[in-house]
């Protein structure tokens, strides 16, 4: 999914650089396309911060719960679960390759205007 935004990113900024000479329908479907795949691809990358804050806040909530009061069991339990949120609950897709936050989504767009600059200085020595 991500891999794909990125694509249709790269593909619609590089028809709206090199063919500026378009009617403005051409125009408007490119300026469109390149902004509701930029809306999805920053939709899936904030919900993953939300994601990530509501996962630190049960951290903090669950941590000054007054866990240290109960059974043992109990104790036990709330250790482990204390454990397993220690890390940072973003998404990631290969293995943890991906890891689905903001930096990303800033990441993908300089690549894809990289990308963009690449193709469009190839395009001009030919």
């Amino acid at each position: 999914m991500v891999l794909g935004n990125y694509m249709g990113v790269s593909l619609a900024l590089y028809q709206l650089v090199v063919y500026s000479d378009q009617s403005k329908f051409r125009l408007f479907k490119f300026v469109s396309e390149l902004s509701l795949a930029l809306f999805e691809l920053y939709i899936y990358c904030f919900a993953a911060e939300i994601l990530d804050d509501f996962h630190s806040r049960t951290r903090t909530s669950l941590y000054f719960s007054r866990w240290y009061a109960c059974t043992r069991s109990t104790r036990r339990d709330i250790g482990m679960l204390l454990r397993r949120l220690r890390k940072p609950k973003h998404p990631n897709f290969y293995w943890g390759f991906i890891v689905i936050n903001n930096p990303l989504f800033v990441g993908l767009l300089r690549l894809c205007y990289q990308v963009v600059n690449l193709m469009r200085l190839k395009g001009a020595r030919e």
